[in-house]
């Protein structure tokens, strides 16, 4: 289902550092909390991957004026502390982690204002050392990486002003083939991603105080745009979905404004609400991951003039969605036990079926979302007995112990649940649950006093179906037993069946001419097979004998 946020004119800011800031609207809050790390000099450009493999993201940040880059390593709850830093000799402008050498850990590739491209492999363990550097062009300002020639790793794609220069992958973390082309990007902030659901790139182009977007009209051309206003100088604009809400959103970090601002999409592409945090001065990039493990998107920012990077935790409550789609079958006489699972809104959930209705004997938890069988019936009357007993001063006699199990007649129950959180929105889905029978058993010996060698397939027909379909169709049921003896076959679903037997002397898995063969009863007269439900038949008994 989607949400479409509509937000009030109220709107309350936190200053940065200070607490949590808010964004009220009708369907979510946004909620960023944020924390700051100096690193001094002019932070440039961050990039989130797990480096230490560790099962979070960490954080590498270049940073010019140091001639360096720095490694922020994740506690697991979104909390950094600075491990290293690796000297570039140069001025690192641009930064991507990928994996570069095929090792499946991740690796470093650096853009320094030379225009020269380094690699720093990662030694599995988040440390770093140097590789190759490769020249490419010397205003250029930003890098990216993709499998160009389609051969199983990452090549890079440089971009500049005046052409995009692809450095091909040898397949362990060499570049020796350098493809450039004379088309170059002009440096203004500018992204492409799906605003309308429509899965077409929409552009987003930054301006002198906002962003343009122009929304692909899916014939290779694009709307005329719309301008939303931010902040001064936006030098970085990136899309993602922070209120889990299946659209992207848009942040841009505006640099003379000293403020990062979030525009909430509707759903349709067109944004609302654009709504500025303060962050330190200067942010002028923006990076986008979830590093708390909490399933949500988080912000980090670099801000090049007060030397400190700024991470918002997006503690946003999403949406109110339940998760479970596909409820198990029961079976009957057997105990049931299923979880019914939701996220987002506000916990913990009430559950209830809002329609429909459960197979009898079968109850919803309101509290945990359990859907567990209980026998109503038997829990019922053994607390009467209970109190009776007790009532009367009598001791309580023995009674058989209560069967919590299944006991709704076989077929399908369809229902629809609800589930309500703690500030009173709501969450629907379709269910159902199929009961079968309980399945029984088969079991006998197959005798044969021939001589012919070889394996001896059993089936079960259904006496449902017609004698002229019997002779096409494969057994419901099948068993086989290297040597005659006993046999067992388990799982049989209730039903009157023709069970027979051959022995497959040619492996081909089909009764021959040539091939003994077996009926229960007579082939004169077979007689039936009938399994009830949880029966345990035995003595079921076959002689195989030649034509």
């Amino acid at each position: 289902m989607r949400f479409k946020i509509v937000l009030l004119i109220l709107i309350t800011l936190c200053w940065y550092g200070l607490g949590t800031a808010f964004v009220e609207g009708i369907s979510a809050v946004i909620d960023l909390v944020p924390r700051t790390y100096s690193l001094g000099g002019f932070p440039r450009a961050a990039s989130l991957s797990d480096i230490d493999s560790d099962g979070d993201l960490d954080i590498i940040v270049t940073n010019p004026d140091k001639n360096d880059i720095a490694i922020l390593l994740n506690k697991g709850d979104g909390a950094f502390e600075i491990s290293n830093h690796y000297p570039i000799d140069g001025y690192p402008i641009s930064i991507i982690s990928t994996d570069i050498d095929g090792d499946s850990d991740i690796d470093l590739v650096v853009l320094d204002s030379d225009g020269r491209v380094r690699i720093l492999f990662n030694d599995r363990k988040g440390l770093f050392s140097a590789g190759g550097v490769y020249p490419v062009e010397p205003y250029a300002f930003t890098i990216s990486s993709s499998d160009m020639d389609l051969d199983g790793d990452q090549d890079i794609i440089v971009l500049s002003e005046e052409k995009t220069t692809s450095l091909l992958n040898d397949g362990k973390g060499g570049f020796d083939v350098t493809l450039s082309y004379p088309a170059g990007v002009n440096p203004a902030p500018k992204i492409t991603a799906d605003l309308n659901s429509d899965k077409r790139g929409d552009i987003v182009i930054g301006g002198k105080d906002g962003v343009s977007v122009l929304l692909n009209n899916g014939d290779n051309t694009f709307a005329q745009g719309v301008y939303y206003t931010t902040g001064k100088m936006p030098v970085s604009v990136i899309a993602g979905d922070l209120d889990s809400d299946l659209d992207n959103d848009l942040v841009v970090a505006n640099y003379k404004s000293h403020t990062i601002s979030i525009l909430k999409n509707t759903g349709d592409g067109t944004f609302q609400g654009v709504v500025d945090f303060p962050s330190p001065k200067g942010p002028n990039s923006i990076t986008l991951g979830d590093i708390d493990l909490d399933e949500d998107l988080d912000i980090v920012v670099t801000n090049g003039l007060s030397g400190e990077l700024s991470i918002f935790i997006n503690n946003t409550v999403r949406p109110l969605a339940i998760t479970t789609d596909l409820l198990p079958h029961g079976r009957r006489s057997l105990y049931y036990s299923e979880k019914l699972k939701a996220k987002g809104g506000v916990p913990p959930y009430n559950w209830v079926v809002l329609s429909g209705s459960l197979p009898p004997s079968l109850h919803l938890d309101p509290l945990t979302g359990e859907i567990v069988s209980r026998g109503e019936d038997e829990a019922e009357g053994a607390e009467a007995h209970h109190k009776l007993h007790e009532d009367i001063g009598e001791p309580l006699i023995s009674h058989d112990p209560l069967c919590l199990c299944l006991k709704a007649p076989t077929g399908l129950y369809r229902f629809t649940v609800q589930a309500t959180d703690s500030s009173s929105s709501t969450a629907t889905a379709d269910l159902y649950i199929e009961v079968l029978p309980l399945p029984g058993t088969i079991s006998g010996t197959i005798n044969y006093s021939g001589n012919k060698k070889g394996t001896i397939r059993i089936g079960l027909w259904a006496r449902s179906q017609s004698p002229f379909m019997r002779l096409f169709i494969r057994p419901i049921f099948s068993a086989t037993v290297t040597t005659h003896g006993e046999y067992k076959m388990d799982n049989i679903y209730p039903e009157s069946y023709l069970l027979g037997a051959y022995l497959d002397i040619n492996s081909d898995g089909m009764r021959q001419l040539d091939e003994p063969y077996g009926i229960f009863g007579s082939r004169e007269k077979p007689e039936a097979v009938v399994v009830e439900h949880g029966a345990a038949l035995s003595d079921i008994d076959m002689e195989l004998s030649e034509d």
